[in-house]
C-alpha cells in the first residue's frame, strides 16, 4: 500500500473504535470502560495522524488534517474529567481501605466515600452523553467519514519497488525509518527515567504511547520477528508508567485535601510509599527499553 491507502485503512481502524464507544455514551448507556476506549480511539487516531500527516504523498489539504486533529485533542480533553474520576473511583487498594475502616472506625464502602469525596466529583452520564451528541463532537465524527471517503483503497495488485520513491511508491520502508527515530528518541529520554520529574514522567508516556500504536499500524501490514520484539516492552513500560501516572494524580488531589481531611492525609501517606515502590520498580524497564535493539533496520 502507498501512504494514502495506509492513511485510511489506519483511519477505519480507529473510526470503528471511536464511533462504537461514542454510540454507548451519546446515548448515555456507557460503563467507564466506554469513556476509557474513546479516549484510546482518539489517541490512536491523532498517533496515525501524527505518523502519516507530514508525508507529501498524502494529496490532501494539511488544513483537514490538522482541523481534523485538533478536534480530536479538543474532545480527548473534554472527556478527561470523567475518566480521571473514573480511574481516581478505582484506585483505592484494598489494603488502603481496611487501614482507613480501622482508623476511622467504618466499614469498607464509607472508608471510599471518605476517600472520594469532593476529590474528582464525576460529570452525570447525562452531561458526558450531551458532550457526545454536540455539534462539534458529530462533526468531528463526520469529518473523518469524510476524509476516508477521500482515501483510496488498497489495489489488489503488488506494486512494484521503486528506490526514488515517487508518488504511489510503498509506505511501509518510509514509515519503518520514522518510527525507528521515534524509538531512538524515545530511549534517550528514558536513559533519564531517574532524574524525571511528573511531569516529564507523563511526556515520556505519551511519546511512548505514540511509538506503541505507530508500530501496531505498521505490524499489521509487515509483522517481522524482529519488529515484533520491541511491542511487548513497550506495553510493559505503558503499564508501569500509567500506574505511576495514576499515583501521582490521586496524590496531587489529596494534597489539595490534606489540610482540612485527616482521611486525605492518611491516604496520602499511604500512596506516598506505593508511588516510591511503583518507582522502583520502573526503573528496571526503563533500562531495559534502552538497551532493546530498535524495530526494523536503517
Amino acid at each position: 500500500m502507498d501512504h494514502a491507502q495506509v492513511l485510511r485503512q489506519v483511519l477505519l481502524s480507529c473510526q470503528a473504535q471511536i464511533e462504537g464507544n461514542a454510540r454507548h455514551i451519546a446515548r448515555a448507556v456507557f460503563e467507564p470502560g466506554h469513556v476509557h476506549q474513546l479516549r484510546v480511539g482518539l489517541r490512536r487516531l491523532r498517533s496515525g495522524l501524527r505518523l502519516m500527516a507530514s508525508q507529501d504523498e498524502l494529496g490532501l489539504p494539511a488544513e483537514s488534517l490538522a482541523q481534523l486533529n485538533e478536534a480530536a485533542a479538543r474532545l480527548f480533553r473534554q472527556l478527561g474529567p470523567a475518566r480521571e474520576a473514573d480511574v481516581l473511583a478505582e484506585l483505592w487498594p484494598p489494603q488502603l481501605l481496611a487501614q482507613m475502616a480501622a482508623e476511622f472506625h467504618v466499614d469498607d464502602p464509607q472508608a471510599r466515600f471518605l476517600l472520594q469525596g469532593e476529590l474528582a466529583p464525576r460529570p452525570p452520564a447525562a452531561a458526558v452523553a450531551r458532550l457526545l451528541r454536540s455539534r462539534a463532537s458529530q462533526a468531528l465524527l463526520a469529518q473523518l467519514r469524510d476524509l476516508i471517503e477521500q482515501l483510496p483503497s488498497p489495489s489488489p495488485m503488488p506494486r512494484k519497488s521503486s528506490k526514488s520513491s515517487p508518488p504511489g511508491a510503498p509506505a511501509l520502508p518510509k514509515l519503518q525509518r520514522r518510527l525507528r527515530r521515534w524509538f531512538l528518541r524515545a530511549q534517550l529520554e528514558a536513559a533519564e527515567f531517574s532524574s524525571l520529574d511528573a511531569n516529564a514522567r507523563h511526556a515520556l508516556r505519551k511519546r511512548l504511547k505514540r511509538l506503541r500504536y505507530g508500530m501496531e499500524f505498521c505490524l499489521a501490514g509487515h509483522a517481522s520477528a524482529r519488529s515484533q520484539q520491541g511491542l511487548p516492552l513497550l506495553r510493559q513500560a505503558l503499564q508501569c508508567l500509567g500506574e505511576l501516572n495514576d499515583l501521582a494524580g490521586a496524590m496531587a488531589q489529596l494534597r489539595a485535601h490534606a489540610a482540612q481531611s485527616p482521611a486525605a492525609q492518611f491516604a496520602l501517606g499511604w500512596l506516598s510509599a506505593l508511588h516510591e515502590q511503583q518507582l522502583r520498580q520502573t526503573v528496571p524497564v526503563m533500562r531495559a527499553l534502552v538497551a532493546a535493539a530498535p524495530p526494523w533496520r536503517d
